[in-house]
């Protein structure tokens, strides 16, 4: 009974991590329900996350940076209460998001520790929705029924804008935009890649194409870069471990699948040409957003209020003269560390880093400390030039750090495996 009961809390997480996204408005006095499930669930783990914890270094390390850009928040929540006189109760809201953040991830952990196809199983539902997103493209015969789908079932998703002029545009899958999307397509990529690097099937590499499809078909020019980034390495391990003729059949392959994605770009450019264009005010707008970011960041070190941020909006709008720098935020994860956790959260956060990279030097293969360098930066290429970030907002990102912890694991037992 107790066995059949894990099994189906198990595949019950699996699908909250899958749907990560898609399910938030569904909320009871303001908590979402996957969020109740995902605490009822840790409440009963509690013990074993407390032990585990502390065997495990990577998630010992997580803990305390987590802990440290909880203590962060209260001290911005005092900064702008006490020095700004600009009261800001949502900064309780954050100091939760945090404590969701630790607590997906030891699920995703545990889960990986328990259930060998954890991946397999989040990315064949996660499939579902991606195919949809794919559907919706012009480019296909089943877009109206996909665009349908959505807003049949995930009506709540949507944003306001108008689906039938530019905003369908760009696939969105059930997610509200196609920015969420960029950041599933990202860890998707990275997890794929991490499978095929494990099981050396060739039925990774074939979606992953697909996921490059879709990249292409979101119009979002980040995640289109984070998928040549993986590329650049999937083809890097490929062709290193190859036979000569299997180097030149890929070799071949490579160059046909590339004359042939020309090929359908140039024909329709009209639809595309967003991925490769740098003109336009989304493109040109980033920098000078990064750029107020920054210097909000600088010029508040312990934290600045809502009001203050406009002020420094203002200041650096009459200096670059960019309308977009009084309408979004920094749309760059990394500032945004420093906006959400104060400039010391931004130094926690390259100090973390640097423990992390030693930890996987010290403990992972060659092969896998490289996968995850490259990884990482295929997430920063998305990252860089939207809002959320690994350690703020994205909660399906995060499944990166319970992999990383997982792989500190199983290579412990390696360890003391030999040993013994």
């Amino acid at each position: 009974m107790l066995k059949s009961i894990k099994l189906l809390s198990l595949y019950l997480l699996l699908f909250l991590f899958a749907f990560e996204g898609t399910l938030g408005t569904m909320k009871i006095a303001g908590i979402s329900y996957p969020r109740i499930i995902e605490s009822i669930i840790f409440i009963f783990l509690i013990k074993k996350y407390l032990y585990d914890s502390f065997e495990n270094k990577i998630l010992l390390l997580l803990n305390k940076v987590f802990f440290i850009f909880i203590m962060l928040l209260f001290l911005k929540l005092f900064t702008v209460t006490f020095l700004q006189n600009d009261l800001e109760l949502t900064i309780f809201i954050e100091v939760i998001r945090v404590v969701f953040l630790v607590i997906i991830i030891y699920l995703i952990y545990y889960a990986l520790l328990n259930y060998k196809n954890t991946l397999q199983i989040i990315l064949i539902l996660n499939f579902f929705i991606i195919l949809v997103a794919f559907f919706q493209s012009s480019l296909t015969p089943f877009t109206e029924l996909a665009w349908d789908l959505k807003n049949t079932y995930f009506a709540s998703n949507a944003v306001g804008y108008d689906d039938t002029v530019s905003f369908r545009k760009r696939v969105t899958g059930f997610y509200s935009t196609s920015i969420p999307l960029a950041y599933v397509l990202t860890m998707n990529m990275i997890m794929t890649i991490y499978l095929y690097i494990k099981n050396e099937n060739n039925i990774y590499i074939l979606y992953f194409i697909f996921l490059g499809i879709v990249a292409v078909f979101s119009l979002t020019r980040s995640v289109v870069l984070s998928w040549v980034v993986l590329f650049i390495y999937l083809s890097y391990i490929n062709l290193a471990k190859s036979k000569l003729i299997n180097k030149l059949i890929f070799s071949i392959f490579l160059f046909f699948s590339f004359s042939y994605a020309t090929t359908v770009y140039i024909n329709h450019i009209d639809t595309l040409d967003r991925i490769t264009s740098t003109k336009g005010k989304s493109a040109e707008g980033r920098l000078p957003l990064a750029l107020t970011g920054l210097y909000t960041t600088l010029q508040y070190p312990m934290g600045a209020s809502e009001h203050s941020y406009e002020i420094a909006k203002q200041e650096m709008y009459d200096i670059l003269h960019n309308e977009n720098i009084l309408k979004y935020e920094s749309h760059n994860g990394i500032v945004n560390i420093g906006l959400k956790y104060t400039l010391f959260g931004l130094f926690v956060f390259i100090i973390f880093m640097f423990k992390l990279i030693k930890l996987m030097q010290n403990n992972f293969s060659k092969e896998i400390v490289q996968f995850f360098y490259i990884a990482f930066f295929a997430y920063l290429a998305n990252a860089l030039f939207h809002n959320n970030f690994i350690v703020i907002d994205d909660f399906y990102g995060i499944t990166l750090f319970a992999m990383i912890a997982y792989e500190y694991k199983i290579n412990k037992e390696k360890v003391n495996y030999g040993k013994n």
